[in-house]
Parts: structure tokens; sequence; C-alpha cells
């Protein structure tokens, strides 16, 4: 059975006005990124654009969907969600293997209709060699920003760097004492 010209035309027309709601929606999700993440965020991201664009393609989805899984790899889980009390805790307890490295992040807002702000998750479980540290990119805090050389960043609010870093330095220690 042949599909007709029109309806074969009509499912093209549907499919091309689903794209382009997709694309505002993705620009609508990452503007909001942009605006309530932490630049920090986006720097410690740099080595793994899939996991941005996944979170950008399901940013509007949280609320619908607790989380979203944006990268679940025997070195790496990467996970998004609304901050409820005891996420964090849940996620360890989950774990199968305990974290080398650990970052949680938080976002400024709330999300759009939602009371909740954003949760980034994201838990290293390879370990790092004494040479793979000695041999990576320095980066340094210098006045009037933070710099991470090998990128070409620089971030203006260098306060708020450090204040993100402090936290997430204590959650780690805590994390540590469990």
């Amino acid at each position: 059975m042949a599909v007709s010209f029109s309806r074969k035309n009509r499912l093209e027309q549907g499919l091309r006005r689903r794209l382009t709601q997709r694309l505002r929606r993705h620009e609508a999700n990452l503007s909001w990124l942009q605006a309530n993440m932490n630049p920090y965020f986006f720097l410690t991201m740099k080595d793994h654009p899939e996991v941005i664009d996944q979170l950008v393609a399901g940013l509007d989805t949280l609320g619908l969907n607790r989380h979203l899984l944006l990268a679940d790899r025997s070195d790496l889980l990467i996970r998004a969600g609304l901050s409820a009390a005891g996420s964090i805790y849940k996620t360890l307890a989950e774990l199968q293997d305990k974290p080398i490295y650990a970052e949680i992040t938080h976002s400024y807002g709330s999300l759009p209709g939602s009371e909740a702000v954003l949760e980034v998750q994201r838990y290293e479980f390879r370990q790092v060699s004494s040479r793979e540290v000695r041999a990576a990119q320095p980066a340094s805090i210098c006045r009037g920003g933070f710099t991470d050389r090998s990128a070409g960043y620089s971030l203006d609010n260098s306060a708020s760097v450090l204040a993100s870093a402090k936290a997430a330095m204590a959650t780690l220690a805590l994390k540590s004492a469990m």
C-alpha cells in the first residue's frame, strides 16, 4: 500500500513543525541554564559537551521525569533532577562503587513551572595516576576572575567561584566521613 502524496506531505509538515518547536524549547532551556547555573559548571563540563546537549534537550521534562540520566559509564555518572532533601545521600547509597570525585551543582533559581532548583550530580570512578595529575593543564585564580589557560575561559565573579568550590569541598568532606 503506497502512501499518498498528500499524506506524506502532511507527515513531513508535522515533523518540521515538531522540530521547530523542539528547537525553540532547546534554545529556551539553554538560555535558562546560562542564566541560572554558575559559569564554573560549564567549565567543569567542557570535556563532556554531550552531557550539556542532553541536559538542554531534556531540561523542560524535569517535573514529568524525576531525573535525567546524562551519562552512565563505568567511569562516570552524571544525573540531573529536582533538588530535594536527601537526594545526594540517596544517589550515594545506590552507587555500586565509591566515587573518587563528586561534584554537585545547584541552579541559582527555580526551574520554570517548579519551586525546586536544578541539581546536577557528577561522580567519577576512574583512578587517576600521579603522572596524569602532574601532566594536567594548570588552572589559576588571578586578580579579576578565574582563568582556565587551556580553554580560554574567564569568569569575572571569582568570589562566587571560590564560594562554590568551598561548598563542593565541604560536601566531599561530609561524604568521606560517611
